[in-house]
Order: structure tokens, then sequence, then C-alpha cells
């Protein structure tokens, strides 16, 4: 037994009786020890404590020998397993186009027809993930009586007017304008080259379960995705929303007075009014 090899291992139930293990002499009752393939391909079990006590070096050696196969064969079925599975969510891919994904996209094209100084100044909030919304104003005579009492002025020598920030609130749905998060550049350029990408992890002998996983996960989420930037792009489009954008400096320099967002006939388009 000695020179045997581990193939396996077992655990008895206590409720159906633990028996001693296959070495002469003992009188153990083991519940945890392990197949060994003699030189005569006969199988035999060893008790986890008699193959300790017994073998001494050659145990530990055998014994690590099993446990680094057992890993292997585990990380390959793993393996085998994640790519099976994966390759079964790219086959039956459905596509992802809907009366949603329509709006968005002729919401963005509308978008990206609106005069480029204008666009790009509110892609660059989305980008920066600026969001919040300021109008400068002098004091009135009360506050600035106010700020004299507090700060110990002479009452018959006021200071002067300060420009104070008025905060008139938050931008919303900006993430559904950036590049990465854009509905379109998803369903046209991310989803397709993730298809591709998971299909190459497939067929390769190198891929790890690891990065499988990830691409299968990453797959399984990307409607999710989608589902999240139309939302985003409902909310930029509201009303409310589109009135705090006027007060973005920028575009109060080239004379924006008003944004409004309007669908006729099916066609969307922002109207932007001058002062």
């Amino acid at each position: 037994m000695a020179n045997g090899k581990i193939v396996g291992d077992y655990e008895m139930d206590p409720k159906s009786g633990l028996r001693p293990c296959g070495i002469a002499q003992c009188h153990t009752a083991h519940r945890h020890g392990y197949i060994v393939e003699l030189d005569s391909e006969i199988r035999s079990y060893v008790g986890r404590d008699c193959g300790k006590s017994q073998f001494g070096v050659n145990w530990q050696q055998m014994h690590k020998t099993f446990r680094l196969e057992k890993q292997r064969l585990s990380r390959d079925r793993a393996i085998r397993e994640v790519r099976s599975s994966l390759l079964t969510e790219i086959d039956n891919w459905r596509s992802l186009e809907n009366d949603e994904t329509s709006w968005a996209r002729e919401m963005l094209k509308a978008f990206d027809e609106m005069p480029d100084a204008i666009r790009k100044t509110i892609e660059s909030r989305a980008n920066s993930a600026d969001t919040a919304i300021f109008e400068l104003r002098k004091e009135t005579p009360e506050e600035v009586r106010r700020r004299a009492f507090r700060e110990s002025y002479d009452s018959r020598r006021l200071p002067p007017p300060k420009l104070i920030t008025v905060p008139l609130g938050k931008l919303r749905g900006l993430a559904g304008l950036r590049p990465s998060t854009r509905v379109d550049r998803i369903l046209d350029v991310k989803v397709p080259n993730l298809l591709r990408e998971a299909r190459a992890l497939v067929l390769s002998d190198a891929s790890t379960a690891d990065e499988l996983g990830a691409m299968s996960k990453e797959l399984l989420g990307i409607e999710g995705r989608i589902n999240r930037a139309i939302d985003q792009l409902h909310k930029f489009v509201d009303h409310h929303n589109l009135d705090l954008l006027p007060h973005i400096r920028a575009l109060q320099q080239y004379g924006v007075h008003s944004i409004r967002h309007e669908v006729t006939e099916g066609a969307h388009k922002f109207i932007i009014g001058p002062r």
C-alpha cells in the first residue's frame, strides 16, 4: 500500500456505522479516508489517521500528489462548465432593440444635432459629472446690514455688497450622455465587441475560469446597463432638468435662454431659445 496511489477520498456516514480501513490489524473506526490503487490495480481503503501513522514520508508525498491532482481536476471541471455556459449564452444571444432603445436613439440623435458649442458644453458637464447649478448675485441691502453686524462693522460705514452663490439645483440624467454609457454606443459598439471577445475566450485554451466568468457576468449585465442609461435620458429631458441648463454660465455666454425637448410626428428635436 505504501507504493500505491491515492485516487479518491471518502467519508462514511456515522448513522450507517464506521468501519476500519484496509490496513491489516486496523481496529480504528474511520470516518474519513482515501481510496488507494495498489500496484496490482486493486483498490483498497486507508483511513486518514492510519495513513499518517503507517506510511510517514511516503504518505505525505502521496497525499500531496493527490491533493494537487484533485485541485487541477476541479479547476478543469470549473473551466469546462463556465466555458459551456458562456458558449450557450453567446449562441442564444437575442437582440436588445426595443421601443425604449428606439426612443433613446432618436433622443440622442436630436442631442447630437444641437449646435456644437452648446452640445459640447453639456457633454463636458456629463464627462466631469459636474451637476451643480448656481447663480451669482449681489447681496441685498438687508444682507449687507446683517453681515456688517456679524463682522462688527461700523453701522455708519457699511461694507460694499459681495457676490454670493445661490444654488439652483442639480442636473439629472447626464450619465446618459457620456460616450461610455450612451445607449447607441453600447448597442452598436460595446455589445458586438463583447460578443467577439467572449467567443475568442471560449475558443482559447489559455482562458481561465475567472476570465470566462467575468465575461459571462458582463454579458448578463449589459441589458441592465442599457436600461439604466435609458432611465438617465428620461431624467435628462424632464422639463425641470432642461430649465436648469440655461443657467450654465458657458451656455449663457452663447446666448442660450431656454432649451426644450419636443417630439413632432415621431421626430425628436431640442429647441434652443436665444436671449
